[in-house]
Order: C-alpha cells, then sequence, then structure tokens
C-alpha cells in the first residue's frame, strides 16, 4: 500500500459531528465508551501515519544526499592523476646471533 493510499485510508471520511447518531443520547455507557476507545485509536494511527511520512521522506532525503556524495567521491577519484607503483617497502635484513661463549666451548 502506498503512502498516498494509506494517507487516504487513514484520513476520516466524516467529521465528528457526523460520526456521533442522533440516538447517542441513548445509547448505553458500554457503546460510547467504545466509541470513545475507538476514536483514541483513529487519532493514535494518524499520528503513526505522518511520523511514518516523515520518517520515509527523511530517509530518502539522506539516501539521495549519500548518492550524491558517493557520485562526488568518484568524480574525485577518477579525477586525481594516477601515481606510479611505488616499490614495496624493504624488509631489514635479518640478523643472525652469534653463538654465545658457552655453546661455542661444548
Amino acid at each position: 500500500m502506498t503512502l498516498s493510499r494509506l494517507g487516504t485510508w487513514l484520513a476520516p471520511q466524516t467529521t465528528p459531528d457526523m460520526v456521533v447518531p442522533v440516538a447517542a443520547a441513548t445509547a448505553s455507557p458500554d457503546l460510547q465508551e467504545l466509541a470513545a476507545s475507538l476514536a483514541s485509536v483513529r487519532q493514535s494511527v494518524d499520528q503513526l501515519a505522518v511520523q511514518l511520512a516523515f520518517g520515509q521522506r527523511q530517509m530518502g532525503d539522506n539516501i539521495a544526499k549519500l548518492q550524491a556524495d558517493e557520485q562526488e567521491i568518484l568524480q574525485k577519484l577518477s579525477a586525481a592523476p594516477m601515481r606510479p607503483n611505488a616499490p614495496p617497502p624493504r624488509k631489514p635484513a635479518a640478523v643472525t646471533p652469534e653463538p654465545s661463549p658457552s655453546v661455542q666451548a661444548r
């Protein structure tokens, strides 16, 4: 379901004064409590939909910025002059330890 469809689905179809029927004054307290709970749930869902839309927009903006930054880096890398390969660093010569006097005496 796309965000626009979600928003349409979540959008109130009637005004609050139209929701309450004329016979609401005679409705049972349980029914009135249920209607109030349902209105509260609806309001929570609407708030979540707004937060979701904001988060998706923010994520889209972040992705677009990352893609632009990536392109900029790639352009800089392709424009940088190529350096000749440097010779590998020399390894220090291995030093052979001289035998100790006790080993020579044997």
